[in-house]
């Protein structure tokens, strides 16, 4: 709630501590500030209603130094009573006269000459009916903005009071505005206002020079609308800034260039200022550019300058070589000087003892430098040496092509990273997956022989004692059933209930291990087809062109494994009609291949998280020795191939680096 200084009126001192302090309060708050200039209070119920306005109103005695208590407390608008008596010794205001409004006059004349309060707006206020007058228009010539009586209602006297505010902030506004663009004109730097919408409210004369284009050519136009194609920055990377300076009043800076109509590149340092108003609200965004295209050619020939090269290859530990066009070295980092010898002709052909004996011949390196130099193409290739005491020491080199100032090639860059202990890590990961792959045979063979062994006493004890069952409770029925209704139905049901057991322990065995396996691998592939057919509604065709596939039982294990799993997937997932099931022989290798007429899949789009049934397809591909692959397409079905030798490999599996 707005109040007065203190309850009921509280008159501002000469006193600058208390000024300070009523600065303070008035400064926290965003209501208009009101002076009111008087003897005494004109009456309270006026004070109160003037201060009901939502204004903050301060009674200012005419004392000697009131124009310092203005000073301090710079209020919005000055109210100043037409009642005023000069009481001051030297106030400067004339003699005590009790003449109305001829003080108030010389107040009003001495607050216009004063330059801090020259541009507060003065209203004189009286008790006396208010009517056209020269004493009316004394007051005008005065400097006063309006003429207020005490007695009008507090609708009115807020409405006069908030129309010279408001013409007040305009004013000001609008000076502030000249201000800017007077100075926005006068420097090189591109300026430009947005508004939320982020079109151009206002641009200066060196960005309308630039483009060629007038002023209002370019105002109130989103950037997008007349954005140029060349620019580094698209129109949309730039609005996205621009609405970010909005949405959290930082400033951004954005780098940018763009090629002029003639083939120059302009390059362009860009700040984003909220653009904030007097209530503290961001209306907008002022960008500023700055034309840095002379500081970025300085840069870039300080980058390419020599010493800023040297002071970069000699503090590298990389090894860094650089040569002419007549692949003549011109400088070698320290890095490389402590193996000097290794890239040098001469000293390789003499096994120089300083850097070890290299397993690349010099003439297949200069012959890569020289295909460099012919094509602009950058290259890499492995350099790797034994050391005297024997260890092995590799490194990746990176071959470039150096440009002159017109894009022409004008020597080499040959840079070396030190990568021993990756190779070496390589080596030992590698080493390691061999193992962890004999271990995944070993486990896989483990679990074969288990499940055979499972089926076996499945299929012998439990099937046995299922049979010893039926046979007892079949012979207990026989013997008492006739006699005993009762007994009859219940042995009736023990029956068909250890014939229901009997078959799952059939079915439960013969899934943990076909015994048809033991027929061979055609004849175990003839069972799963009949069997998916039965229990799908998709149509499976086995392609056999011979009988005569000869494979070890525990590799056609396997493969029966792949391709039952590979039937599952199209069950669940594929959505097919037909599926196509072949096997033949093509040279030394054995091909199994199931396709489907399904929905397909994108083979480029990553593999779902938990996917075990595929990692379990590939692992007994490598038991068998062979490849697993994929083929498919979104629409048009997929394709499993397995190539597998038909001798079958050595326990001692070498496996290639991309399995």
């Amino acid at each position: 709630m707005l109040r007065d200084y203190s309850p009921p009126v509280k008159e501002i001192s000469s006193n600058t501590a208390d000024l300070t302090n009523v600065s303070g309060y008035v400064q926290s708050t965003n209501s208009p500030v009101i002076g009111l200039i008087a003897d005494s209070l004109l009456s309270e119920g006026t004070f109160t209603r003037i201060q009901s306005c939502d204004y903050q109103i301060a009674l200012i005695p005419l004392i000697d130094n009131y124009l310092d208590n203005i000073d301090a407390l710079m209020p919005d608008l000055i109210l100043l009573d037409t009642s005023l008596q000069n009481r001051a010794s030297s106030g400067g205001l004339g003699s005590a006269k009790s003449v109305e409004t001829s003080d108030a006059l010389a107040v009003c004349h001495q607050l216009k000459n004063h330059e801090s309060t020259l541009d507060i707006p003065v209203i004189f206020i009286t008790n006396l009916d208010i009517a056209p007058s020269a004493l009316i228009i004394s007051a005008f010539k005065a400097g006063g903005v309006d003429y207020l009586n005490q007695a009008m209602s507090v609708e009115e006297l807020k409405a006069r009071i908030d129309t010279h505010l408001n013409l007040k902030y305009k004013l000001r506004q609008q000076a502030k505005e000249r201000e800017f663009q007077s100075f926005a004109d006068g420097i090189p730097d591109l300026i430009i206002r947005y508004d939320l919408n982020c079109r151009r409210t206002y641009v200066n004369r060196a960005h309308a020079e630039l483009y060629g284009l007038e002023k209002n050519q370019v105002l109130g136009i989103n950037p997008s609308q007349d954005w140029l194609p060349s620019a580094s920055i698209t129109a949309e990377r730039y609005l996205d800034k621009l609405q970010r300076v909005m949405t959290s009043g930082e400033i951004t800076e954005i780098a940018y260039n763009h090629v002029t109509d003639n083939g120059e590149t302009i390059f362009y340092s860009t700040s984003l200022a909220p653009d904030i108003n007097e209530a503290g609200q961001i209306i907008g965004v002022i960008a500023i550019a700055r034309n840095v295209t002379p500081l970025k050619q300085m840069w870039n020939l300080l980058l390419k300058s020599e010493k800023e090269f040297r002071t970069l290859a000699e503090n590298s530990p990389e090894l860094i070589i650089r040569y002419d066009l007549a692949l003549q070295r011109t400088y070698i980092n320290p890095a490389y000087d402590r193996f000097a010898g290794i890239l040098t002709p001469v000293k390789w052909d003499n096994k120089p003892k300083q850097a070890g004996n290299p397993l690349i011949k010099s003439v297949d390196y200069f012959a890569c430098l020289q295909k460099v130099l012919e094509t602009g193409e950058s290259k890499h290739f492995s350099l790797e040496w034994h050391e005297q005491n024997g260890n092995l020491l590799s490194h990746d080199m990176h071959i470039v092509a150096e440009h002159g100032e017109k894009g022409e090639i004008i020597g080499l860059l040959v840079m070396g990273h030190n990568v021993t202990a990756l190779k070496l890590s390589e080596k030992h990961l590698k080493e390691s997956r061999a193992e962890l792959r004999m271990l995944t045979i070993k486990r896989e063979e483990a679990r074969e022989q288990e499940r055979k062994r499972i089926a076996r006493e499945i299929h012998d004890e439990l099937g046995q004692l299922l049979s010893v069952m039926r046979l007892s409770t079949s012979t207990l029925d026989l013997r008492f059933g006739d006699a005993n209704p009762d007994l009859h139905e219940v042995t009736t049901k023990i029956i068909a209930t250890v014939d229901h057991a009997i078959l799952v322990a059939r079915c439960l065995a013969t899934r943990l291990r076909p015994a048809i396996l033991n027929a061979g691998i055609v004849y175990a592939l003839e069972w799963m087809i009949e069997d998916y057919t039965e229990s799908s509604d998709v149509n499976f065709v086995l392609h056999i062109p011979a009988r005569d596939f000869a494979l070890e039982d525990d590799r056609a294990v396997m493969a029966f494994r792949i391709v039952q799993e590979s039937l599952t997937n199209v069950v669940r997932h594929s959505g097919a009609s037909r599926v196509d099931v072949s096997l033949q022989q093509i040279d030394n290798d054995y091909e199994l291949e199931v396709s489907d007429n399904g929905r397909g899949y994108d083979l480029h789009k990553p593999a779902k998280r938990h996917s075990y049934g595929l990692v379990g397809m590939k692992e007994r591909a490598m038991i068998l020795g062979g490849k697993l692959s994929f083929f498919s397409e979104i629409g048009k079905g997929t394709t499993i191939k397995l190539r597998f030798p038909i001798v079958k490999p050595s326990k001692e599996i070498v496996f290639d680096e991309d399995d």
